[in-house]
Parts: C-alpha cells; structure tokens; sequence
C-alpha cells in the first residue's frame, strides 16, 4: 500500500482468550513445529492437552513485522468468558449465534 508501517494501526477485537482455548496435543503440536515464537503461546495443562494465546501470538506476528505495540489495540474479552456480551460456538455450540467481523482501509 505504500505506507509507512508508524501508520498501520491494528485493532484486536473479541475472540476467545488463552484461558479457554484449549485443544488437544494435534493442535498444540502445530502451533509448535510452526516456530519457536508460536511455541511460547502454547501453555500445557496436561500431556494431551494446551491452551493457546491466539492474542498474544497475533500481537507477536505484527511485532515482528514491525508494527510498533502502541499502535495494537487488544480489547481483551474472552468470547467464551463473557458469552453475556458475545457468542461462542465453543462454549454454547452450534445453536448460538455468529459474530460478523467488519474491517476498513483508510489511505490519508
């Protein structure tokens, strides 16, 4: 886009949070063999079971592109945790509801 990476701003909106995403040793593993920076996302709770930071990788992913960190804003609500204010397939299953996701380009 021909712009400078100080004016790339990034918003981080609802998604379920490291304390309820957790998946079984095939996923974990994934997020392991991807790279030694994924690895430090993956938190294991048992021998066939993790949590993950998907937030916390995310915000690592556009760090490393150079994206500065005052200009990654993170809502941090867990849509599992605070199902009062969002859905969650994972923990309400396929009978709730869906989020929609609407993201902007602007080009000053």
């Amino acid at each position: 886009m021909n712009c400078s990476i100080k004016n790339i701003f990034i918003g981080i909106g609802p998604g379920i949070g490291s304390c309820c995403f957790e998946v079984g040793k095939e996923v974990s593993d994934k997020f392991e063999k991807k790279s030694t920076i994924a690895a430090q996302f993956v938190h294991p709770v048992s021998e066939q079971k993790a949590l993950v930071d998907l937030r916390g990788l995310i915000t690592s992913d556009f760090m490393m592109a150079g994206i500065p960190l005052e200009n990654i804003e993170n809502m941090n609500y867990c849509t599992s945790c605070c199902s009062d204010l969002f859905y969650s397939y994972r923990k309400e299953g396929k009978n709730t509801g869906r989020m929609l996701l609407a993201a902007r380009l602007i080009v000053i």
